[in-house]
């Protein structure tokens, strides 16, 4: 089996077996695909934020985060969200695309099935996925140096996880 972060999930939602994604993958309930690999399926979101809007779905099951996926399945993944994205600029002529990805309750996520969303975007269109004022601030040093303690001590605590 492929190695996955030694990491306590306790805190987020586990992966709910019988999810809409995975009845997808299993043929049980219809999708709009347009794409498939090996890897993943692309399918129009059932319940767009804008005409377009696909969503990346991997056939591997038992993950509810990205962070709980084997690194080379998240790169399988990601190969398939690039062509599902270049398709979708093309098909549409928009200007730019969000890739969108949630991990838990708190961050939006609805399907604790990892998927990815493709949202087309056009100049001056109205939807509104922007980073508030406050990203126009710049990082001081000293949240800067409070932040990277506390991300290399995290590192080196999955680094350790993986390596015992």
């Amino acid at each position: 089996e492929p190695r996955r972060l030694r990491v306590d999930w306790s805190a987020m939602e586990p992966y709910e077996s019988n999810n809409v994604f995975a009845k997808i993958l299993d043929g049980e309930l219809p999708c709009n695909r347009f794409y498939e690999s090996e890897y993943s399926i692309g399918i129009l979101d059932a319940f767009p934020v804008c005409r377009g809007h696909a969503l990346v779905i991997p056939k591997a099951k038992g993950y509810a985060n990205i962070m709980s996926m084997p690194p080379e399945t998240v790169g399988h993944l990601f190969q398939d969200v690039a062509r599902v994205s270049a398709i979708v600029q093309k098909a549409l002529g928009a200007s730019g695309i969000n890739i969108v990805q949630n991990n838990g309750k708190s961050s939006g996520q609805e399907v604790f099935h990892v998927h990815v969303h493709i949202i087309p975007r056009f100049k001056d269109d109205e939807l509104g996925l922007r980073f508030p004022p406050s990203a126009k601030e710049m990082l001081n040093a000293d949240s800067a140096g409070e932040l990277l303690t506390s991300f290399n001590e995290a590192a080196a605590s999955l680094k350790e996880a993986e390596d015992s």
